[in-house]
């Protein structure tokens, strides 16, 4: 038997949203970034970490990151 996959199930699943033309990631335990730029050497240990993280991605490019309390008050 093969599963079929149905993408708004996935979405749902997953906390994503999607309004109008940009997805809204959710539900993240923690979100890595580069905060600060770019980093080299022992530097590249210091990620930034967003605990209860969430990010908005439009036409493949990330519009925007924080916590998700503080996107699903922006979007």
């Amino acid at each position: 038997m093969s599963a079929v996959f149905d993408p708004q199930k996935e979405q749902a699943a997953h906390g994503i949203q999607k309004r109008q033309g940009a997805i809204l990631y959710k539900n993240i335990s923690q979100l890595c970034t580069c905060a600060g730029g770019r980093h080299r050497g022992a530097a590249m240990a210091d990620a930034g970490i967003i605990r209860g993280g969430a990010f908005v991605a439009e036409g493949g490019v990330f519009t925007d990151v924080g916590t998700q309390a503080e996107l699903e008050r922006r979007h």
